[in-house]
Formats: structure tokens, C-alpha cells, sequence
């Protein structure tokens, strides 16, 4: 054998051993990998093409659960689709997408501390608005309202009429109670999709803080006719009539809503139940209280005052409860979110309580003990 055809014979057994000589990948996962990142922007057959070429080089490896994953999501199997997305991120943690796409999974099924690690995590190799929205969600639901503003306005500059964008960056800024401004997003909203109900809802909230009762009821019936079957929309008109001093048309709306109430038996339990709350008979305040709620579910009045009993008898948990519901239909009684402050500095949850008595000063600047009480949480942490 001459030499060139020994050379030959050296080129064909490294081959056959998977030596490349340094021509193309040594590594076929890895180019996989690569194409990846080449699927956005890729649709229809272009897209299916480039992804049988990725399962084909790495079925096994991080690339091949990746897009094993994408398919199994598109089949509507988020179960097993978290499995391969586990699996790719198992293979090669660096892969931003399949940490975002699993954090946006995890976070519909309810997951959502998992979920706010993996979409941070999808972010840091991937701008992708789909995890800015998630995570600004995940944020907001929490009350971290300035870094939901963030990735609310990440998400919008790259989809500007992005409906639920514009509806969670409203909701934000109304839990800042920064009014104008939500005010202006929620309108966005309306501006794209007339009939949607939460952005109807949402403006009457901030009409209602506003003490603007009509344009306030005048959103909730836009609501109403959109789905009247909601009895929730129908107490939030009761409660905007009954605060403009229309009982009538508060009592008609309480129908539709499914609440049964007779005044004066109402006013006689809430009396009762003051009389027991000031000879410190908790136990008895906080029954005559929830009678009157099976008469009139969901009263503020009566979830304001048996949050008072309960916060009075140490019940901390069933008080937070109590003025939550509260907070949910009422949402601009100072008095209340004064209340939960408290609560939660006492349970030593100061970022909880912050959020509380800023509320709180937003509905009532001159509360001195809401002040004194923040200045507290302030000076505690060297502010």
C-alpha cells in the first residue's frame, strides 16, 4: 500500500469513528442549538421543515426536547410538554426559550413562583414580550407595581396594541393609584377592543376614586349590557347608587345581582353587632356581622366591621380576609387598607404593609397615625 492510500485508510476509519478533522460541528447538539435560534420569524412549512431538521441531528439532546416541547404545546399537552422542556433545560440550561416557554406554562397552571424564576431567567438570553407580559402579571398580582410597569412597557414597545398589556399597565397604575394615567390606558383599551368588560370595569373603578358617580355608573352599565348574566356588575351598581344617594335604583340592582336585603333588619344585626364589639363580646360581634352578610352577601359595610372584630379579638388571618373583600368591591375606603397595613406590620410583612398605607394616604393625605406608621417602617429600615 502506497502512502497517499494509506492516508486515505486513516481518513476513512477516523471518519467512521466520528473525527471531522475541524470540518463542520464537532458537535451536532450544539449546531442544532444554533438552528434554534433560527426559528423566529420561520412560519408555516419553512418553520416545520427547520424543526424536523433539528429533531433529526439531536432527537435526544437539549434541541430535540426543545422542539419536542414547541409540538406538544401547540397540541394543547402543557403537561408533557413541561416534561421536554424540562428535559432540554436538564441537557443545556443555557437555553433561554425553554426557560421562558415553561415559566409561561407554569404560570397557567397556577405555579407562579417556579414561573417567575423561569421567565426572569427566559428574559436574561431572550427579549421576548410574551415573558415581559408574564412576568409584569406575576409582578402586579404581587403588588411589586413599579418593576410591572417595567416589563408592561417592555412588552408594549414591541407589541403597542397589545390588549392585555394596555389592560395590565392600566391595572397597574391603578393600584399605584396614579388615576390619570390609568384612566388613559384603560381608555387605550376600549380604543381596541370596545367590548371588553374588564377595561369597563377597571374605568369605573377609577371614576369612582375619582367621586366622577355617574361617568362611573354610566361604565358599569356599558358593562352590564355587554354580559348582564354578571351579577357581580349589577352590586358594583347597587353600591354606585347607594353611594350617590339612589336607593331605588341600588335596591333594582341588588335584585339582579341575587341579593336579598331588608334595611331595616340589616341595620338592626350591624347595631347589635357594634353593641357586642364595644363590650368587647367578640365572639357576638362577629355573629351578629355574618348574619347579616347571609342576608346581604358581600356587604362592605358588614365585611368592614367584622374585619374590625376580628383584628380587635387577634384573629389577624380572617381580618385580612375580611378587608380584602372589602377591597375588592370598595376599593377607596381609606379606613380599611389602613387597617391591613397594620395587620401585616404586625405579622412582620413591611413591604405588604408599605403598599397598605400608601393606599391609604392616596384616599386620605392627612391621616397623621397612616404617617406616623409608615415613617415607623422607614426609619426601621434606615430610610
Amino acid at each position: 500500500m502506497n502512502k497517499l492510500a494509506y492516508f486515505f485508510l486513516l481518513v476513512l476509519l477516523w471518519a467512521a469513528c466520528g473525527f471531522n478533522w475541524g470540518f463542520g460541528s464537532g458537535d451536532k447538539c450544539n449546531d442544532a442549538k444554533k438552528l434554534v435560534a433560527s426559528l423566529t420569524g420561520l412560519t408555516g412549512e419553512s418553520r416545520n421543515k427547520q424543526e424536523e431538521r433539528i429533531l433529526k441531528i439531536c432527537p435526544d439532546g437539549a434541541a430535540g426536547h426543545f422542539i419536542k416541547g414547541l409540538r406538544l404545546e401547540r397540541q394543547g399537552e402543557p403537561d408533557a410538554a413541561i416534561e421536554e422542556y424540562r428535559s432540554a433545560m436538564k441537557d443545556d440550561d443555557s437555553l433561554a426559550e425553554a426557560h421562558g416557554n415553561l415559566g409561561l406554562l407554569l404560570q397557567a397552571k397556577g405555579e407562579q413562583n417556579e414561573a417567575g424564576v423561569e421567565l426572569s431567567r427566559g428574559l436574561k438570553g431572550l427579549d421576548d414580550p410574551r415573558y415581559h407580559l408574564g412576568l409584569a402579571r406575576l409582578l402586579r398580582e404581587g403588588k411589586m407595581y413599579a418593576l410591572a410597569l417595567f416589563h408592561y412597557k417592555e412588552a408594549l414597545r414591541a407589541v403597542p396594541d397589545n390588549v392585555s398589556a394596555h389592560l395590565g399597565l392600566a391595572q397597574t397604575y391603578y393600584g399605584l393609584n396614579r388615576l390619570d394615567e390609568a384612566d388613559q390606558e384603560f381608555s387605550k383599551v376600549l380604543d381596541l377592543a370596545p367590548a371588553n368588560g374588564e377595561a369597563l370595569i377597571g374605568l369605573a373603578g377609577v371614576y369612582r376614586k375619582m367621586s366622577r358617580l355617574d361617568d362611573a355608573i354610566a361604565e358599569l352599565n356599558k358593562a352590564a349590557t355587554l354580559d348582564p348574566r354578571q351579577q357581580h356588575i349589577h352590586k358594583l351598581l347597587a353600591e354606585a347608587y347607594l353611594a350617590k344617594g339612589e336607593p331605588a335604583l341600588a335596591e333594582n340592582e341588588y335584585q339582579l345581582a341575587g341579593i336579598s336585603r331588608d334595611a331595616g333588619d340589616l341595620d338592626d344585626l350591624i347595631h347589635k353587632g357594634d353593641e357586642y364589639l364595644l363590650a368587647r363580646n367578640f365572639d357576638g360581634a362577629v355573629e351578629e356581622y355574618q348574619k347579616a352578610l347571609r342576608k346581604r352577601p358581600g356587604w362592605p359595610k358588614a365585611l368592614e366591621k367584622l374585619g374590625d372584630a376580628y383584628m380587635a379579638a387577634g384573629s389577624d388571618e380572617e381580618a385580612i380576609a375580611s378587608y380584602r373583600k372589602v377591597i375588592q368591591s370598595s376599593p377607596s375606603i381609606s379606613g380599611v387598607h389602613y387597617s391591613l397595613g397594620v395587620l401585616y406590620e404586625r405579622k412582620g410583612e413591611l413591604d405588604e404593609a408599605v403598599a397598605e398605607y400608601r393606599e391609604a394616604l392616596g384616599l386620605d393625605p392627612g391621616n397623621g397615625d397612616t404617617r406616623r406608621r409608615l415613617a415607623d417602617i422607614y426609619t426601621l429600615r434606615g430610610k
